[in-house]
């Protein structure tokens, strides 16, 4: 069985999926099963850029969904919800037995709101004063 870990990625602000390649039974790995728990508890296969026939996917052992992709209605997962992953290995005998389900993790983010627009406090001719409100998370 594959041992699964999820991150966000640094570059996109995706969720990184990698997995550790369990034993190929002496046959090449060349697929993988790729599941993402869904917000209604279904299991999705092969989401959005994780595609487990993919070589590149199966030779890197890692691929990124998109974090619209897991807040939008295909996914449906909420706010700072666990991306929960479990992932199978495949070789011409077939599929292996799905890995245990990530305990830790990346959580769903989302874009931050508009900020209300600064406020001006003072103008002098060496320095602009301005007020704003954080944002906050929901």
């Amino acid at each position: 069985m594959a041992v699964v870990t999820t991150s966000i990625d640094s570059s996109t602000g995706g969720v990184r999926i990698s997995w550790v390649a369990p034993a190929d039974g002496s046959d090449p790995i060349d697929r993988y099963k790729i599941e993402l728990k869904k917000g209604d508890g279904a299991w999705l296969a092969d989401p959005l850029g994780c595609d487990g026939s993919a070589s590149s996917i199966v030779s890197a052992r890692s691929c990124v969904v998109p974090m619209s992709e897991l807040s939008g209605t295909s996914i449906g997962l909420a706010f700072d919800v666990l991306v929960e992953v479990r992932i199978a290995a495949g070789n011409s005998y077939g599929l292996g037995l799905a890995s245990p389900v990530n305990t830790l993790g990346a959580r769903v983010r989302r874009t931050p709101d508009q900020m209300t627009p600064p406020s001006l406090l003072t103008v002098t001719e060496a320095r602009i004063e301005l007020s704003w409100a954080a944002l906050v998370a929901p």
